[in-house]
């Protein structure tokens, strides 16, 4: 029997990504609780439902249930719901999200009463259960599958409906509409039950083996079918490498195109048939099966439920309870986190030159050098004022991001803009600033741009707040504020003889106290007809010019400045 001491688990909106060749010692499952007070059980559904909430429902631990239950994975904590009207007691049920706080439930089997054909709506927010009756659904039906599929629409495939009597039909269930539409792929898995499907990022599903005939161990298949909603096709896949065949297992959507696989019963589990303990990866991308082995991690189960805490997989999946044994007489009250070992938590995985982009592509950051994997969000918004030093585009978009990743170096951030309205020499003047989060303290990190893709790129060693847009020059010195060592003084040299980031022309703080005061003044007086810091005008001596400048600044501090190095010897 595997068991994990509790340990700490970083909870967030996180990717998980595929770790660097080589891994395979690092644990990924994570045992939560312990929840002793709640009943262990099989057969049930869970579904994600928003937040990093999870919904589940009835199971079956001898005596059939229908209660409802909500695990939230922040606070690592199951809550009963109480709700009026519920479904009736089933096991063998589907559940799937369906968009904001709501979860869809299709069919299920009480084997002491009833087969159902029943479509219900689980909301969250109001904690009531609806049933839908839609016009036409599919036939009664157990040891189906069901996954959300994009917006408000719930994809279903397979089932049993009646002993030994499977079904290949593929369904999709569209809330808004409370419409099942039954869809005629033209190629599809062979009929089937108690098999597993997760989505798979885009409109994507995959499945994974399941019972094909009820008479003996002959009855499974390990194959790997993925559909897609937009073509109404389902592809068998032909991984190389995969795990061997079973029902009655799991799995759950782990982000980046990969879905997690855990346990099942099959012919191969141990001397004459068992059930599974093992970890599988599939990799939509490169179409592999990859084996994750830690010495840490549930029993064997099989009848158990996995399912997301984040609609894109960003979060970790959880694992709960199953029974231990084919004859489901011991059954697990175990919740189980999975990733953080070798699966990197992260959309921002360890390596080199590592890129992450916002949800559309249009705003994208550069790691030079990531030691430690974590998540990278970007935030992309319109600006809800014009950052300090610039004049914003016409598509005013800022950017903000943060990193949990332990990187180095600079980063490149590069964004877009709308050209609008803008010449080419306006294009080209366009810069790229770093600000905090109020769109203060801005500073110019522009690096490059790209005038006919309408990309402006800077590199930064600290994340925060991102715009693009026309520099401002107060003084009209052709010297941007945001670069300006003197912003209200014309000074196109940008001559500082003391390298403190306040230029010649508008620092007569000669001895650094921050103000122009007598000590200033006999320093000026020393160094008269000489270079240097009291020659305000840089002409090349300190002259009566300079003198006249002098006495206009006296009792003022230097600046202003547009470098955040001013005030620090050098400032470069």
């Amino acid at each position: 029997m595997k068991r994990a001491t509790t340990c700490l688990v970083l909870i967030s909106m996180l990717w998980i990504a595929l770790a660097p060749a080589g891994a395979g010692a690092a644990e990924d499952w994570t045992l939560q609780g312990p929840h002793a007070w709640y009943a262990g059980r099989y057969a049930h559904a869970m579904a994600y439902i928003g937040g990093d909430n999870v919904l589940m429902f009835a199971g079956s631990y001898g005596l059939d249930l229908n209660d409802t239950w909500i695990y939230d994975l922040s606070s690592d904590l199951w809550s009963p719901r109480y709700p009026s009207n519920p479904p009736l007691h089933r096991l063998y049920h589907a559940m799937a999200y369906a968009g904001g706080d709501k979860v869809v439930l299709f069919g299920g089997t009480n084997p002491y009463e009833a087969d159902y054909d029943d479509t219900w709506v689980y909301d969250l927010s109001a904690n009531t259960w609806t049933l839908m009756n839609p016009t036409v659904h599919p036939s009664v039906r157990w040891n189906h599958e069901m996954v959300h599929i994009g917006g408000d629409q719930v994809l279903l495939f397979g089932g049993h409906a009646g002993y030994n009597n499977f079904s290949d039909e593929t369904w999709i269930y569209d809330l808004s509409e409370n419409t099942w539409t039954l869809k005629n792929p033209a190629v599809k898995p062979s009929a089937r039950g108690n098999h597993a499907m997760a989505y798979i990022g885009g409109d994507k599903a995959v499945i994974f083996s399941g019972m094909i005939d009820n008479t003996g161990y002959g009855g499974f298949d390990n194959q790997t079918w993925v559909y897609d909603l937009s073509d109404d096709n389902w592809t068998q896949q032909n991984p190389p490498v995969k795990p061997g065949q079973r029902f009655g297992h799991a799995m759950a959507y782990i982000g980046q195109d990969q879905a997690v696989l855990f346990g099942g019963y099959g012919p191969y589990a141990g001397a004459g048939g068992g059930v599974y303990d093992d970890t599988w990866i599939y990799d939509l991308s490169d179409n592999t099966w990859t084996q994750d082995v830690d010495p840490i991690g549930p029993d064997p189960l099989l009848d158990h439920a996995m399912c997301e805490t984040s609609a894109d997989g960003s979060s970790y999946p959880i694992l709960f309870a199953g029974a231990r044994d084919w004859m489901r007489n011991d059954f697990s009250m175990d919740t189980w986190t999975f990733g953080g070992g070798d699966w990197v938590v992260g959309n921002t995985p360890p390596g080199t030159n590592v890129e992450v982009c916002d949800d559309t592509a249009a705003v994208c950051v550069t790691f030079p050098e990531v030691a430690a994997g974590g998540d990278t969000t970007i935030t992309l918004d319109t600006c809800s004022a014009s950052p300090e030093g610039i004049f914003l585009t016409f598509t005013p978009l800022c950017a903000e991001i943060t990193s949990e990743a332990d990187w180095s170096g600079l980063a490149e951030i590069c964004m877009p803009y709308d050209d609008t309205g803008l010449s080419l020499a306006q294009e080209n003047a366009l810069v790229m600033v770093s600000c905090d989060a109020q769109g203060q303290n801005c500073e110019a990190i522009t690096s490059s741009r790209d005038v006919d893709a309408n990309i402006v790129c800077g590199l930064t060693d600290h994340f925060s707040l991102f715009a693009i847009g026309t520099p401002v020059d107060s003084d009209g010195d052709f010297v941007p504020d945001l670069q300006d060592n003197c912003q209200a003084e014309l000074n196109s040299s940008q001559c500082d003889a003391d390298q403190d980031g306040y230029g010649n022309a508008c620092d007569t703080d000669f001895n650094q106290s921050f103000t122009t005061n007598i000590v200033d003044f006999g320093i000026f007086k020393q160094n008269y007809g000489t270079p240097g810091a009291t020659d305000l005008n840089c002409s090349g001596s300190t002259n009566i010019v300079d003198f006249g400048i002098f006495k206009q600044r006296y009792g003022l501090a230097p600046g202003p400045s547009g470098l955040s190095c001013a005030g620090t010897i050098p400032c470069n």
